[in-house]
């Protein structure tokens, strides 16, 4: 049951996905100003709900398993607004905006609540293996259900084709929130006692200061944010390059996916070889290649090509599934485990800061189609994150901190 609330949630998140689904949605209606803004709501958002998460999971102790339910369940609730209020060009910027914001927050608390409970459940191998499957099982189910239902795209207006893509999003999450509900309480491990946000904070404040490696490690999280925002621009310029085009999103969605699934495969290989330091220099490259691509398409004589957004998409998507693994792989091998979380949480957190003010500004930026600046800054910034991560440990040493 794991799997499958882990797979259906992975499904829900891509369907439904504030750094690239929803953005497409609001600039394909022409509300461009508040698309630029979803990523950084949902910051907020998520930020919130890391706060919020400690004495939440602390309340319910061995019962997590509803927290992650309730989780699922206000994501389908709220996925099932964003369609109807899209479908139905009512209050459309509003109603993003805010679901966007308590999407943070849930998966916030959701996602550390996850954490949890696989902690105490299963060993590290099962763990790892269990992550690595379910984000390729999801990245399958996402590309087979977007494909089943293309062939229905024809002969309909091209608003309603792209709202299916939010309804299989939200069964997604009544799927994870079903089998969340089935997965029970956990029966092994130990309950930790509750930390509060400010003690955490403090924490990593202390760490920061005394520790080069963590203060090399924050300031890499923090020039890596550009590549997860990329995705969010490069949502924008396809869709306002593809307003009207029946079957655009669905591309996208399914070149999104195919870059999860090639990521689960791939960077598990580039760790085993060259370490965190190899995984994070590859990833600059292939969001470079990223920005590089989307830089010639918009430079072809005629008009953009869907195709070609959907390369951006898949490359763009292959690169930020790199930071993630790499990020806890790096602080796992200097952190010991009763600092491991906070420091997580910590960078975590003040990199979401970042991109509040950084994705505001991207998607504002993503707006000048008649310019190639603005994939010129996005290029810039890739490069930069590649230049800090040469520096990043290749074989770290055994956690001491």
């Amino acid at each position: 049951m794991l799997l499958t609330f882990g797979a259906s949630y992975s499904v829900g998140a891509q369907m439904a996905s504030v750094s690239a689904v929803l953005p497409f949605l609001l600039a394909a209606k022409g509300i461009s100003w508040a698309a630029g803004l979803l990523y950084p709501v949902f910051s907020i958002g998520f930020i919130a709900g890391n706060a919020l998460s400690p004495p939440v999971i602390s309340r319910l102790g061995r019962r997590q398993n509803v927290v992650i339910a309730t989780a699922a369940a206000t994501i389908a609730v709220l996925t099932a607004c964003i369609a109807a209020a899209d479908l139905r060009d009512v209050l459309v910027a509003p109603i993003f905006l805010l679901a966007s914001l308590v999407i943070g927050c849930a998966m916030g608390i959701a996602n550390n609540a996850y954490a949890e409970i696989i902690s105490r459940m299963l060993d590290r191998e099962r763990r790892n293996r269990l992550l690595l499957n379910q984000e390729a099982i999801g990245a399958v189910l996402t590309v087979a259900g977007t494909l089943l239902i293309l062939p229905l795209m024809s002969g309909r207006d091209p608003v309603e084709g792209r709202i299916d893509v939010l309804w299989l999003g939200a069964a997604a999450m009544v799927a994870a929130c079903v089998a969340a509900a089935i997965v029970g309480p956990t029966t092994s491990g130990t309950l930790k006692p509750p930390t509060r946000f400010i003690d955490d904070y403090r924490e990593g404040v202390t760490v920061v200061r005394t520790q080069s490696w963590y203060r090399l490690f924050v300031l890499t999280q923090i020039v890596f944010v550009p590549i997860g925002l990329s995705m969010t621009f490069f949502s924008l310029r396809a869709a306002m390059a593809h307003p009207d085009k029946a079957g655009s999103l669905h591309v996208l969605v399914i070149s999104s996916a195919a870059g999860l699934l090639a990521g689960s495969f791939l960077w598990r290989r580039v760790f085993t070889r060259f370490g965190v330091r190899g995984m994070l220099v590859m990833s600059g490259i292939t969001s470079s290649a990223a920005a590089l691509v989307c830089l010639a398409n918009e430079m072809i004589p005629g008009g953009e090509l869907l195709w070609v957004h959907g390369v951006v998409f898949f490359l763009a998507t292959l690169a930020n599934a790199a930071t993630g693994a790499a990020t806890v792989s790096w602080i796992s091998a200097f952190a010991t485990e009763e600092h491991r979380a906070t420091l997580i949480s910590f960078a975590a957190a003040l990199a979401a800061v970042v991109s509040t003010v950084l994705g505001a500004a991207l998607g504002w930026l993503a707006q000048a189609t008649a310019a190639i600046w603005p994939v010129l800054i996005v290029l810039a910034l890739a490069v930069l994150a590649t230049t800090v991560a040469i520096r990043a440990p290749d074989r770290p040493p055994v956690a001491t901190t």
